[in-house]
Protein backbone atom coordinates (compact mmCIF):
# COMPACT_ATOMS: atom_id res chain seq x y z
CA UNK A 1 0.00 0.00 0.00
CA UNK A 2 2.93 2.20 1.03
CA UNK A 3 5.04 1.17 -2.00
CA UNK A 4 1.80 2.20 -4.12
CA UNK A 5 1.11 5.60 -2.83
CA UNK A 6 4.48 6.52 -3.65
CA UNK A 7 4.72 5.40 -7.04
CA UNK A 8 1.13 6.87 -7.71
CA UNK A 9 1.64 10.25 -6.06
CA UNK A 10 5.42 11.23 -4.68
CA UNK A 11 7.86 11.88 -7.35
CA UNK A 12 10.89 9.36 -7.63
CA UNK A 13 13.21 8.51 -9.51
CA UNK A 14 11.79 4.76 -9.55
CA UNK A 15 8.77 6.37 -11.54
CA UNK A 16 10.68 9.10 -13.64
CA UNK A 17 9.73 11.69 -11.47
CA UNK A 18 6.29 11.33 -13.13
CA UNK A 19 3.24 10.37 -10.42
CA UNK A 20 1.53 7.73 -11.96
CA UNK A 21 -1.63 9.66 -10.76
CA UNK A 22 -0.70 12.38 -12.95
CA UNK A 23 0.22 10.49 -16.32
CA UNK A 24 -2.17 10.56 -19.41
CA UNK A 25 -3.91 7.17 -18.90
CA UNK A 26 -4.59 8.12 -14.63
CA UNK A 27 -6.07 11.20 -15.29
CA UNK A 28 -7.98 10.44 -18.41
CA UNK A 29 -9.60 7.17 -15.92
CA UNK A 30 -10.00 10.37 -12.94
CA UNK A 31 -11.61 12.65 -15.91
CA UNK A 32 -14.10 9.69 -16.45
CA UNK A 33 -15.00 9.09 -13.20
CA UNK A 34 -15.52 13.08 -12.74
CA UNK A 35 -18.30 12.48 -15.72
CA UNK A 36 -19.86 9.97 -14.57
CA UNK A 37 -20.20 11.23 -11.15
CA UNK A 38 -22.25 14.27 -12.95
CA UNK A 39 -24.70 11.66 -15.10
CA UNK A 40 -24.95 10.09 -11.44
CA UNK A 41 -26.51 13.62 -10.68
CA UNK A 42 -28.59 14.08 -13.23
CA UNK A 43 -30.27 10.18 -12.50
CA UNK A 44 -30.41 11.41 -9.23
CA UNK A 45 -32.21 14.55 -10.02
CA UNK A 46 -34.78 12.27 -12.02
CA UNK A 47 -35.25 9.84 -9.72
CA UNK A 48 -35.99 12.71 -7.34
CA UNK A 49 -38.61 14.03 -9.59
CA UNK A 50 -40.49 11.21 -10.97
CA UNK A 51 -39.96 8.60 -7.88
CA UNK A 52 -43.03 10.26 -6.03
CA UNK A 53 -40.64 10.11 -2.99
CA UNK A 54 -40.32 13.86 -2.14
CA UNK A 55 -43.57 14.06 -0.43
CA UNK A 56 -42.61 11.19 1.94
CA UNK A 57 -39.31 12.74 2.61
CA UNK A 58 -39.39 16.09 2.44
CA UNK A 59 -41.17 17.14 5.30
CA UNK A 60 -38.55 15.17 7.74
CA UNK A 61 -35.98 16.95 6.20
CA UNK A 62 -36.76 20.39 5.64
CA UNK A 63 -38.06 20.38 9.55
CA UNK A 64 -34.61 19.14 10.56
CA UNK A 65 -32.72 21.87 8.63
CA UNK A 66 -35.24 24.34 10.03
CA UNK A 67 -34.85 22.78 13.59
CA UNK A 68 -31.00 23.12 12.87
CA UNK A 69 -30.93 27.12 11.96
CA UNK A 70 -33.18 27.67 15.22
CA UNK A 71 -30.88 25.73 17.06
CA UNK A 72 -27.83 27.78 15.88
CA UNK A 73 -29.93 30.59 17.24
CA UNK A 74 -30.86 29.23 20.43
CA UNK A 75 -34.40 29.16 19.50
CA UNK A 76 -36.76 26.05 20.78
CA UNK A 77 -37.07 23.62 17.96
CA UNK A 78 -40.49 22.76 16.03
CA UNK A 79 -42.62 19.73 16.61
CA UNK A 80 -45.07 18.37 13.63
CA UNK A 81 -48.21 18.69 14.24
CA UNK A 82 -50.32 16.33 11.55
CA UNK A 83 -53.41 19.12 11.74
CA UNK A 84 -50.35 22.06 10.25
CA UNK A 85 -49.21 18.99 7.84
CA UNK A 86 -52.53 18.43 6.21
CA UNK A 87 -53.13 22.18 5.90
CA UNK A 88 -49.96 22.70 4.10
CA UNK A 89 -50.96 19.36 1.54
CA UNK A 90 -54.48 21.36 1.09
CA UNK A 91 -52.61 24.26 0.23
CA UNK A 92 -50.03 22.71 -1.52
CA UNK A 93 -52.36 20.68 -3.85
CA UNK A 94 -54.57 23.50 -4.51
CA UNK A 95 -52.00 25.61 -5.96
CA UNK A 96 -51.06 22.44 -8.00
CA UNK A 97 -55.08 22.04 -9.09
CA UNK A 98 -54.89 25.67 -9.93
CA UNK A 99 -51.52 26.38 -11.13
CA UNK A 100 -50.95 29.40 -9.12
CA UNK A 101 -48.06 30.39 -6.51
CA UNK A 102 -49.02 32.75 -4.18
CA UNK A 103 -49.93 33.21 -0.75
CA UNK A 104 -53.32 34.00 -1.62
CA UNK A 105 -55.03 31.85 -3.96
CA UNK A 106 -56.88 33.53 -7.50
CA UNK A 107 -60.20 33.58 -6.02
CA UNK A 108 -58.78 34.60 -2.38
CA UNK A 109 -58.28 32.42 -0.46
CA UNK A 110 -55.94 33.08 2.20
CA UNK A 111 -53.49 30.65 4.02
CA UNK A 112 -55.22 30.81 7.30
CA UNK A 113 -58.48 29.15 5.47
CA UNK A 114 -56.78 25.85 5.14
CA UNK A 115 -55.79 25.57 8.85
CA UNK A 116 -59.33 26.25 9.91
CA UNK A 117 -60.25 23.52 6.72
CA UNK A 118 -58.23 21.26 9.22
CA UNK A 119 -59.40 22.64 12.90
CA UNK A 120 -56.18 23.93 13.67
CA UNK A 121 -56.96 27.18 16.10
CA UNK A 122 -53.47 29.22 16.29
CA UNK A 123 -52.58 32.33 18.13
CA UNK A 124 -49.85 32.89 15.53
CA UNK A 125 -49.53 31.57 12.01
CA UNK A 126 -47.48 32.09 9.05
CA UNK A 127 -46.73 30.13 5.72
CA UNK A 128 -43.72 30.00 3.42
CA UNK A 129 -43.88 28.37 -0.10
CA UNK A 130 -41.29 27.35 -2.56
CA UNK A 131 -41.31 25.90 -5.78
CA UNK A 132 -38.68 24.81 -8.76
CA UNK A 133 -36.26 23.07 -6.92
CA UNK A 134 -33.98 19.79 -7.13
CA UNK A 135 -32.27 19.77 -3.66
CA UNK A 136 -33.49 20.76 -0.01
CA UNK A 137 -30.80 22.24 1.42
CA UNK A 138 -30.74 24.86 -1.46
CA UNK A 139 -34.89 25.37 -0.46
CA UNK A 140 -33.76 25.60 3.21
CA UNK A 141 -30.99 28.47 1.74
CA UNK A 142 -33.25 30.06 -0.30
CA UNK A 143 -35.72 30.57 2.70
CA UNK A 144 -33.18 31.82 4.72
CA UNK A 145 -32.00 34.14 2.28
CA UNK A 146 -35.35 35.97 2.24
CA UNK A 147 -35.18 38.09 5.38
CA UNK A 148 -39.19 37.66 5.71
CA UNK A 149 -38.98 33.83 5.26
CA UNK A 150 -36.11 33.64 7.67
CA UNK A 151 -38.35 35.36 10.30
CA UNK A 152 -40.72 32.64 9.84
CA UNK A 153 -37.85 30.27 10.73
CA UNK A 154 -36.68 31.82 13.41
CA UNK A 155 -39.15 33.07 14.89
CA UNK A 156 -39.57 31.72 18.90
CA UNK A 157 -43.72 32.44 18.61
CA UNK A 158 -44.29 29.03 16.83
CA UNK A 159 -44.17 25.82 18.44
CA UNK A 160 -45.00 23.71 15.46
CA UNK A 161 -44.59 23.51 11.77
CA UNK A 162 -45.90 20.85 9.03
CA UNK A 163 -44.72 20.68 5.55
CA UNK A 164 -45.83 19.20 2.30
CA UNK A 165 -44.89 18.45 -1.21
CA UNK A 166 -46.94 17.92 -4.11
CA UNK A 167 -45.98 17.44 -7.93
CA UNK A 168 -47.59 19.84 -10.40
CA UNK A 169 -47.43 22.21 -13.39
CA UNK A 170 -46.64 25.85 -13.03
CA UNK A 171 -45.72 28.30 -16.39
CA UNK A 172 -46.02 25.17 -17.89
CA UNK A 173 -43.49 22.77 -16.38
CA UNK A 174 -43.62 19.97 -14.19
CA UNK A 175 -42.68 21.06 -11.05
CA UNK A 176 -42.96 20.46 -7.24
CA UNK A 177 -44.83 22.62 -4.21
CA UNK A 178 -43.42 23.21 -1.30
CA UNK A 179 -45.62 24.79 1.44
CA UNK A 180 -44.09 25.40 5.07
CA UNK A 181 -46.76 26.15 7.75
CA UNK A 182 -46.08 27.21 11.04
CA UNK A 183 -48.12 27.70 14.23
CA UNK A 184 -48.57 28.30 17.90
CA UNK A 185 -51.40 26.62 18.73
CA UNK A 186 -54.53 28.31 20.64
CA UNK A 187 -53.90 26.03 24.01
CA UNK A 188 -51.89 26.26 27.19
CA UNK A 189 -49.24 23.70 28.24
CA UNK A 190 -49.65 20.80 29.45
CA UNK A 191 -47.97 22.37 33.24
CA UNK A 192 -48.15 26.16 32.67
CA UNK A 193 -46.98 28.54 34.86
CA UNK A 194 -49.52 29.23 37.68
CA UNK A 195 -49.08 33.05 36.92
CA UNK A 196 -49.71 33.06 33.84
CA UNK A 197 -53.31 31.64 33.41
CA UNK A 198 -56.30 34.29 33.43
CA UNK A 199 -59.79 33.20 33.97
CA UNK A 200 -60.75 35.59 31.59
CA UNK A 201 -58.41 34.37 28.83
CA UNK A 202 -60.40 33.70 25.62
CA UNK A 203 -60.64 29.65 24.99
CA UNK A 204 -60.04 28.42 21.71
CA UNK A 205 -63.80 27.14 19.66
CA UNK A 206 -64.52 23.52 19.67
CA UNK A 207 -64.18 22.79 16.62
CA UNK A 208 -67.33 20.43 15.28
CA UNK A 209 -67.16 17.66 12.69
CA UNK A 210 -68.67 19.31 9.99
CA UNK A 211 -66.04 22.10 10.55
CA UNK A 212 -63.49 19.33 10.19
CA UNK A 213 -63.91 17.28 7.70
CA UNK A 214 -62.99 18.37 3.93
CA UNK A 215 -66.04 18.12 1.99
CA UNK A 216 -68.40 19.09 4.54
CA UNK A 217 -71.12 21.60 4.25
CA UNK A 218 -70.38 23.74 6.78
CA UNK A 219 -67.57 25.77 6.43
CA UNK A 220 -64.91 27.08 9.14
CA UNK A 221 -64.88 30.88 9.83
CA UNK A 222 -61.50 31.71 9.03
CA UNK A 223 -60.32 33.89 11.94
CA UNK A 224 -59.67 37.71 12.05
CA UNK A 225 -55.66 37.93 11.96
CA UNK A 226 -53.31 40.86 12.06
CA UNK A 227 -50.30 40.91 9.50
CA UNK A 228 -46.95 40.66 11.77
CA UNK A 229 -44.88 41.05 8.47
CA UNK A 230 -45.08 40.38 5.20
CA UNK A 231 -43.30 39.50 1.19
CA UNK A 232 -45.39 39.92 -1.33
CA UNK A 233 -48.61 38.98 0.27
CA UNK A 234 -49.18 37.87 3.96
CA UNK A 235 -46.56 35.44 5.24
CA UNK A 236 -46.90 35.69 9.20
CA UNK A 237 -50.16 36.75 11.25
CA UNK A 238 -51.16 36.74 14.44
CA UNK A 239 -55.12 36.28 15.57
CA UNK A 240 -56.69 38.95 16.85
CA UNK A 241 -58.91 36.83 19.12
CA UNK A 242 -55.78 36.14 21.53
CA UNK A 243 -55.01 39.47 21.18
CA UNK A 244 -53.95 40.75 25.21
CA UNK A 245 -55.01 37.69 26.58
CA UNK A 246 -52.42 35.59 28.86
CA UNK A 247 -52.68 32.70 26.63
CA UNK A 248 -51.21 34.60 24.16
CA UNK A 249 -47.86 35.40 26.39
CA UNK A 250 -47.95 31.44 27.83
CA UNK A 251 -43.90 30.45 27.87
CA UNK A 252 -44.22 27.06 26.18
CA UNK A 253 -41.68 24.69 28.47
CA UNK A 254 -38.21 23.93 25.81
CA UNK A 255 -37.78 20.78 24.81
CA UNK A 256 -35.41 18.32 22.86
CA UNK A 257 -34.95 18.59 19.05
CA UNK A 258 -36.59 15.76 17.44
CA UNK A 259 -35.05 14.51 13.89
CA UNK A 260 -37.55 13.50 11.79
CA UNK A 261 -35.55 12.53 8.67
CA UNK A 262 -31.67 10.39 8.54
CA UNK A 263 -29.02 10.88 6.99
CA UNK A 264 -29.36 8.72 4.15
CA UNK A 265 -33.00 10.61 3.78
CA UNK A 266 -31.14 14.50 3.39
CA UNK A 267 -28.88 12.76 1.23
CA UNK A 268 -31.27 11.50 -1.11
CA UNK A 269 -32.86 14.95 -1.46
CA UNK A 270 -29.52 17.13 -1.84
CA UNK A 271 -28.68 15.52 -5.33
CA UNK A 272 -25.90 19.02 -5.04
CA UNK A 273 -24.84 18.69 -2.28
CA UNK A 274 -24.12 15.22 -2.74
CA UNK A 275 -22.51 16.02 -5.66
CA UNK A 276 -20.21 18.85 -4.69
CA UNK A 277 -18.71 16.63 -1.81
CA UNK A 278 -17.84 13.83 -4.01
CA UNK A 279 -16.12 16.64 -6.21
CA UNK A 280 -14.70 17.74 -2.61
CA UNK A 281 -13.40 14.48 -2.44
CA UNK A 282 -11.93 13.52 -5.76
CA UNK A 283 -10.46 17.58 -6.13
CA UNK A 284 -8.67 17.27 -2.68
CA UNK A 285 -6.74 13.93 -3.80
CA UNK A 286 -5.71 15.52 -7.24
CA UNK A 287 -4.73 18.94 -5.01
CA UNK A 288 -2.10 16.83 -3.27
CA UNK A 289 -0.95 14.90 -6.06
CA UNK A 290 0.26 18.53 -7.78
CA UNK A 291 1.27 19.69 -4.14
CA UNK A 292 3.89 16.78 -3.99
CA UNK A 293 4.14 16.52 -7.55
CA UNK A 294 5.55 20.77 -7.41
CA UNK A 295 7.51 20.34 -4.03
CA UNK A 296 8.62 17.26 -3.17
CA UNK A 297 11.25 17.58 -6.10
CA UNK A 298 11.12 21.12 -6.51
CA UNK A 299 14.48 21.48 -9.36
CA UNK A 300 12.31 18.48 -11.86
CA UNK A 301 9.44 19.86 -12.89
CA UNK A 302 6.97 18.34 -16.14
CA UNK A 303 5.01 21.03 -17.03
CA UNK A 304 2.76 18.38 -18.96
CA UNK A 305 1.33 16.92 -15.61
CA UNK A 306 0.87 19.93 -13.59
CA UNK A 307 -1.40 21.22 -16.97
CA UNK A 308 -3.16 17.56 -16.61
CA UNK A 309 -4.07 18.48 -12.73
CA UNK A 310 -5.35 21.71 -13.80
CA UNK A 311 -7.21 20.38 -16.29
CA UNK A 312 -9.36 17.92 -14.04
CA UNK A 313 -10.37 20.98 -11.86
CA UNK A 314 -11.86 22.91 -14.96
CA UNK A 315 -13.93 19.70 -15.87
CA UNK A 316 -15.11 19.63 -12.34
CA UNK A 317 -15.82 23.16 -12.31
CA UNK A 318 -17.96 23.34 -15.40
CA UNK A 319 -19.77 20.46 -14.56
CA UNK A 320 -20.47 22.03 -11.39
CA UNK A 321 -21.56 25.18 -13.19
CA UNK A 322 -23.36 22.92 -15.49
CA UNK A 323 -25.17 21.44 -12.96
CA UNK A 324 -27.13 24.83 -11.91
CA UNK A 325 -28.80 24.37 -15.14
CA UNK A 326 -29.28 21.22 -15.67
CA UNK A 327 -31.27 20.82 -12.17
CA UNK A 328 -34.00 22.78 -11.31
CA UNK A 329 -31.94 24.64 -8.03
CA UNK A 330 -32.56 28.09 -8.76
CA UNK A 331 -35.55 28.31 -6.21
CA UNK A 332 -38.78 30.68 -6.48
CA UNK A 333 -39.76 31.46 -2.90
CA UNK A 334 -42.59 33.01 -1.52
Amino acid sequence: MKKSLKKYFIPREENDYKPHFLRGRAVSITALVIVILFFGFLLHVGIIHYSGLTAAILPGVLTDLANQDRASERISPLSINPLLEKAAELKARDMAAKEYFAHISPDGTSPWHWFTQTGYHFIYAGENLAVDFSDSTEVNAAWLNSPTHRANIMNARFTEIGIAAVQGVFNGRSTTFVVQMFGRPAVAPAVPPQSSIRTDAPKPPSPSPATNILGAQTEPTVPEVETLYSDDSLVAVKNRAYEGSSVEETVFPAKESVRYASVAERLFLSPQTVLILLYGIVGAIIFIALVLHIFVEIHRQHPLHILYGILLFLIMGLLIAGSNGASVVRVTVL
